[in-house]
């Protein structure tokens, strides 16, 4: 089933909406503040990684990966 699979990938923190707001967020470029873009971008690496592995499936689209990390009617920015 695709939501016990999805557990396995997901942050304990992905249903908490304060700790998701700002992963959630427009990745802003490195200048404007770097230590946040790459905690964001380390967070979405990992993720999609780990995501991958445990889906089985590498080759992904932005479109799958809409889904895959849809949070309610939320989807990463």
């Amino acid at each position: 089933m695709a939501g016990e699979r999805s557990a396995k990938y997901l942050p304990t923190f992905w249903q908490d909406d304060g700790a998701m707001q700002g992963y959630m967020s427009v990745i802003k470029a490195r200048a404007v503040n770097p230590i946040d873009h790459d905690r964001k971008v380390k967070f979405w690496a990992n993720l999609i990684a780990s995501s991958c592995e445990v889906e089985g499936n590498a080759i992904i689209s932005v479109d799958c990966l809409k889904r895959r990390f849809r949070r309610g009617d939320q989807v990463p920015a």
